[in-house]
């Protein structure tokens, strides 16, 4: 039996996992380390009553007691430091979306990764699911035009969902990004290039929402429409079967390439150009000093309801 341990309840994922999770065969979740930021104590003791998982003191505690890691913290600046433990120690780990928030987090977690060879799963289950993988493999040596993706909510936390979805369909190689319209909280269109070449754009901080993915193969049209549920049994699919094999499904070149994306768009929002993602990323680090506090309202205005 393989035990996994969580780290952080921030969010709704670490209830939505542990069902999928436990219903793998020879996987079980039995340990949590929550710092309660967000959902408060509370909710820590109820998670490990409700689910008979055993609370842990600290990182270190919860790699000593489980065979695979999943950070789920919504905070993004706390990932490095929890997955370079979990690189260090040799623990197999998911680490959630934004997998962090820096260039020079990126780079140190790419060297981590060249010295231990710690089987990680980075990024986001719009990227890791069932239904997108299937798409990049039927279309992999086609030319894909007009591929559309939106994502709603905040720039970074959220949009970097539209970014890993269209890696899943393309595979890696994003090469530059222009923003085209931007418009605040009525979204920002973005234009993609790709190593494959073919047209793409993202539109983040969409007033709407949906997760059909739009492109054209050929000249004929085509659409993939995922779930929630897609979205979440494919993160714990692929993580369940990284620890029991030992095999990761990416490198951590491949789990950067949406943050370093993220850095780029940013950089052509504030200079209206078309910037590459491989050089001269002016952008080091994505600043949000009040994403945890507006985070933290969100849920706790969400319990009012």
């Amino acid at each position: 039996m393989k035990k996994i341990g969580f780290i952080d309840l921030d969010t709704m994922h670490a209830r939505s996992f542990l069902p999928r999770l436990n219903a793998i065969p020879d996987i079980l979740v039995t340990h949590v380390f929550d710092r309660a930021r967000v959902r408060g104590p509370e909710e820590t003791r109820k998670f490990c009553c409700d689910f008979n998982v055993t609370s842990c003191e600290s990182t270190e505690e919860l790699a000593d007691c489980t065979d695979g890691v999943m950070i789920l913290s919504a905070d993004w600046n706390t990932h490095f430091d929890d997955l370079k433990l979990m690189i260090e120690i040799g623990t197999p780990a998911f680490c959630d979306k934004p997998l962090v928030g820096s260039l020079h987090e990126c780079n140190a977690l790419v060297e981590l990764c060249k010295k231990y060879q710690t089987p990680l799963l980075c990024g986001s289950g719009w990227r890791w699911n069932k239904q997108i993988q299937t798409a990049h493999q039927k279309f992999k040596d086609d030319e894909i035009h007009n591929l559309f993706i939106c994502s709603p909510n905040g720039f970074f936390y959220y949009g970097i969902h539209a970014i890993e979805c269209l890696l899943g369909i393309l595979g890696p190689g994003i090469t530059w990004v222009k923003t085209e319209r931007h418009e605040g909280d009525e979204g920002t269109l973005v234009a993609i290039g790709h190593r494959r070449g073919g047209s793409a754009r993202v539109m983040l901080r969409a007033p709407f929402f949906y997760r059909d993915i739009h492109f054209s193969v050929n000249g004929t049209p085509h659409n993939v429409s995922i779930t929630s549920a897609d979205i979440h049994d494919g993160i714990c699919s692929e993580f369940s079967k990284m620890v029991r094999t030992g095999k990761a499904i990416g490198t951590m070149a491949e789990y950067t390439e949406p943050v370093k994306t993220m850095l780029a768009i940013e950089q052509s929002i504030r200079t209206g150009k078309q910037v590459s993602v491989d050089e001269n990323i002016l952008v080091r680090e994505i600043i949000d000093t009040g994403f945890m506090k507006k985070y933290i309202a969100g849920y706790e205005a969400s319990l009012k309801k």
